[in-house]
């Protein structure tokens, strides 16, 4: 995923927290560094992270930085610059190895004891008096670089022998059922319906195709969950699931789930994170077709 590494154009959203004073300016530190992680973590990204720092900003506030890296719960390596070069008196940054061992940056937060003295950023205390401030920049990463990165943990999934995927709630298609025979799809339709109430995007291959033709077509679109329903599982109010990520090339991890049971699996996985309705019918058969 190169291109989507070194783009010409990208669009990375940033943050400037002006701050009464340094001590402000490490809790708001330690809160960015928190959420960062939360989110390359959410995005199913194993990260490395790192200090960079004076020496003496370093000594002076040693604790704070062994703090911050043991709630992140990540070894951290810290580089000491023997004096400030930079507007930044301590920066961390989130590095990630893609798939053929090289590393690039993601997340960043910053803390600048220069800029508001240099562009003459001030704020009126409670006593009236006008006093400079300490900014933290920061931002989680361009949008495409962690596109990049999410797309290169499929490929170092792929690498070790595993199926590549999405994360279950970033997937464009959480559920997809697939019918034995045109008398199973009532039975397909009613459970989708369930799951799309409680907010998972879910779907059913009605198309008049073979069953194995659609099993391969859900797995080539990455579906984290593909259920077969046929005349056992519609009377036993079950689904025949395969797991994507708990199987192998060749060796699909199958296992049979109440809806109730399907439901919550997949709920676990979405809880906390954004959540939107997919605005495709739920047949396969009605959405637009496209060849080459």
């Amino acid at each position: 995923c190169v291109g989507l590494r070194r783009m010409r154009k990208f669009t990375m959203p940033d943050l400037h927290c002006f701050c009464r004073d340094l001590e402000q300016a490490k809790g708001e530190f330690r809160l960015l560094t928190l959420r960062y992680a939360e989110l390359l973590r959410g995005l199913g990204l194993d990260f490395v992270h790192a200090y960079r720092a004076e020496r003496a900003f370093y000594e002076e506030h040693k604790e704070f930085f062994i703090k911050v890296a043991v709630e992140l719960g990540k070894p951290t390596m810290v580089q000491l610059l023997p004096e400030r070069k930079h507007y930044w008196a301590l920066k961390n940054e989130f590095q990630y190895v893609d798939s053929a061992g090289k590393n690039f940056q993601l997340s960043t937060v910053q803390i600048d004891v220069e800029d508001s003295e240099r562009y003459g950023i001030t704020y009126t205390d409670v006593d009236g008096s006008e006093k400079g401030c300490v900014i933290v920049h920061s931002s989680p990463g361009s949008i495409e670089r962690l596109m990049c990165a999410v797309l290169e943990e499929a490929a170092k999934a792929m690498k070790a022998g595993g199926l590549a995927m999405l994360p279950t709630w970033l997937s464009p298609t959480q559920v997809r059922l697939i019918p034995i025979a045109d008398r199973h799809l009532d039975y397909a339709l009613k459970v989708v319906g369930e799951l799309v109430a409680a907010g998972i995007r879910a779907d059913v291959d009605d198309r008049k195709h073979t069953m194995d033709w659609k099993v391969r077509a859900a797995g080539m679109e990455w579906v984290p969950y593909v259920g077969v329903v046929g005349d056992r599982e519609v009377r036993e109010g079950s689904v025949m699931v395969t797991v994507r990520s708990k199987s192998k090339p060749g060796e699909p991890h199958k296992v049979s789930m109440t809806v109730e049971e399907l439901k919550r699996t997949v709920l676990r996985e979405l809880e906390g994170k954004p959540r939107r309705p997919s605005y495709l019918p739920v047949r396969l058969s009605m959405r637009p077709s496209f060849r080459g």
